[in-house]
């Protein structure tokens, strides 16, 4: 019992790691992120292969690490903001403090933890080396054959846990919300600067699919058909 006891004061702390703010890096491009999966891997293996077991590192997101923090001058990023009452900018940004998942946190629990962001890790590997994207709901899918996730909520929890880790947007990971309505008639839009015009006039009924994702419809041209 006071084993017990002393794990589960061991998880409950924290460690500082410094005094600075965290973001995500927003703007780390797809092989960066790559390059960050990879040398996270090679950690974890390296670690195995001296007499380790595996642990990650994760920035906490307890409610307790979220300050509302000022904007500094002259940044940017994805995150919106809003202006307070002497109208400034102000942002929601998590503290420095920093939670650890072991092999045997939580009585072993953790371990499942664990298991889950490696193979979700490999599923996010896959699609950023192929340039492709897909929905948490394609991505359930794919990894409901294994024994580790059983719900949706397993998901979206190691999602969390994955970004927490990363440090990097959902979007980095090549994860897209599911689309959200359509468009149709005498319209011409094109995902993104370069790529052809679509005529959503011949889409039909059905329409042409409007992307779930901001950073997606913000980067969408349209424009009018005359007829």
């Amino acid at each position: 019992q006071q084993q017990q006891q002393e794990l589960r004061v061991e998880e409950e702390l924290d460690e500082e790691v410094d005094t600075a703010l965290i973001s995500a890096d927003f703007d780390l491009s797809r092989e960066e992120v790559v390059e960050r999966i990879e040398q996270l891997v090679q950690q974890l293996v390296c670690g195995i292969a001296a007499g380790q077991l595996p642990e990650l590192t994760c920035v906490s997101t307890a409610a307790s690490n979220v300050v509302l923090a000022h904007r500094d001058a002259g940044q940017q990023d994805a995150d919106a903001g809003f202006d307070d009452d002497e109208g400034q900018q102000r942002v929601l940004r998590l503290g420095s403090k920093v939670q650890k998942k072991t092999m045997l946190g939580s009585g072993g629990q953790q371990a499942y933890t664990i298991a889950r962001v490696l193979q979700l890790l490999d599923v996010v590997h896959g699609l950023l080396r192929q340039g492709r994207t897909a929905t948490q709901r394609d991505i359930y899918y794919t990894l409901l054959r294994l024994p580790f996730f059983n719900s949706q909520r397993d998901l979206t929890s190691t999602i969390n846990t994955t970004l927490s880790l990363l440090r990097v947007p959902r979007s980095s990971l090549g994860i897209t919300a599911a689309s959200k309505g359509a468009v149709a008639g005498r319209l011409l839009l094109r995902s993104r600067p370069g790529e052809a015009w679509q005529d959503c006039s011949l889409t039909g009924s059905a329409g042409r699919s409007i992307p779930g994702e901001m950073a997606a419809i913000q980067a969408m041209s349209m424009r009018y058909e005359r007829g």
